[in-house]
């Protein structure tokens, strides 16, 4: 499953990188790589729209999430909602306001999550995040992820 799904992401981000001439072959590279070392994928399509509503990631595995934006969309950054009382999620995760903080996406359209915060309890804390790429805020929709 793992094979076929790292193969077929490297078919789409080929044919991208044809039609579209914007991400490097290091980039499909460190995609499939990211894919084999617990990191969970999610794509933003060109509408803005991502692959899954929600995702579970695992703290005991050292799970992580790589949102990859599709190269027209512009994303700069994953918007991720922390409710009052709630630890942030990922140590990457800067705080833009009191119920928010965000993940930077590179040039390319890539945003990782890098580590979950080492204080989170997934058995006693609330670890339901809503978040948004921050250009898709008027598209609606409620993706999200749990930490477990």
């Amino acid at each position: 499953m793992r094979t076929l799904r790292i193969q077929t992401l490297a078919r789409i981000a080929i044919i991208s990188c044809a039609a579209l001439a914007s991400w490097s072959c290091c980039t499909i590279a460190r995609i499939a790589d990211a894919y084999c070392h617990g990191v969970i994928l999610i794509a933003v399509s060109s509408n803005l729209e991502v692959e899954f509503q929600k995702v579970t990631i695992h703290k005991d595995r050292n799970e992580a999430i790589l949102w990859i934006a599709a190269p027209a969309t512009h994303v700069y950054s994953i918007d991720i909602t922390v409710k009052s009382g709630q630890k942030l999620p990922f140590t990457k995760c800067d705080p833009t306001s009191l119920l928010l903080c965000s993940i930077r996406c590179n040039a390319e359209g890539l945003c990782s999550s890098g580590p979950i915060n080492p204080l989170i309890d997934p058995s006693h804390d609330d670890t339901y995040y809503a978040y948004v790429p921050t250009t898709a805020a008027a598209k609606g929709g409620d993706p999200g992820f749990i930490i477990k």
